[in-house]
């Protein structure tokens, strides 16, 4: 099991499915086409494939595992200033 198939098969899944959702966002930045509805699934080899076979230009040469990575990324950093945000409006609240 990869280091990718790994993250997308927490047993936590009120974490998972925002995070999901984040990463599928995500990966419009770096692909021309969204990811199938079930790619969380795939063996890591597919989805790397899948990645590389739909990257936009400025990733065509780069392989499917960085390309991943750098969606995760992109994901993680979002989760974490909307987390962050929710903070601060909650602080605020009180």
């Amino acid at each position: 099991m990869g280091k990718r198939t790994e993250l997308f098969n927490l047993t936590n899944h009120s974490t998972m499915k925002p995070y999901k959702e984040l990463y599928e966002r995500a990966a419009g930045h770096f692909l021309y086409a969204e990811l199938p509805s079930d790619w969380y699934a795939w063996e890591d080899e597919l989805f790397y494939k899948y990645l590389e076979d739909h990257a936009c230009e400025d990733y065509q040469h780069r392989d499917g595992e960085y390309i991943a990575e750098q969606i995760d990324a992109l994901a993680y950093d979002c989760k974490k200033l909307l987390e962050e945000a929710a903070q601060l409006l909650e602080e605020a609240a009180q």
